[in-house]
């Protein structure tokens, strides 16, 4: 078997909070072991920006 782990690459998209994945896992030990393997070493990227459809609707009017 061979280990993935620090060889390969995975991103996550995601338009929620990172704080509120195990919450949207519904918690427990399952969520636990979920996020243990995503979140091993991660980079985290934070964006914030506005919604596209709201700039648009704003050059309409």
């Amino acid at each position: 078997m061979k280990i993935r782990c620090n060889r390969k690459s995975t991103i996550f998209c995601s338009q929620y909070s990172f704080d509120g994945w195990h919450q949207l896992l519904d918690g427990g030990p399952i969520a636990y072991a979920i996020l243990d393997r995503i979140i091993n070493s991660p980079y985290l990227i934070t964006l914030h920006v506005k919604s596209l459809r709201e700039e648009y609707s704003r050059i309409r009017q």
